[in-house]
């Protein structure tokens, strides 16, 4: 499948046999290794929660 988007109305969009018109980017996804706690250390966090920076 391809999606070609032409984001100027005013100007009709051709693509012809051979043209070169996408590119395509591999990149690598880490795998991460979990490990399973029952008890976290105290963080800086504080009582913040989720996300909190204390500003």
């Amino acid at each position: 499948s391809a999606i070609i988007i032409n984001l100027d109305r005013d100007s009709d969009f051709t693509v012809k046999k051979g043209d070169k018109i996408c590119q395509l980017v591999i990149k690598k996804i880490e795998q991460a290794e979990l490990t399973e706690t029952d008890c976290l250390d105290v963080s800086g966090r504080g009582e913040g929660g989720f996300g909190s920076t204390g500003t």
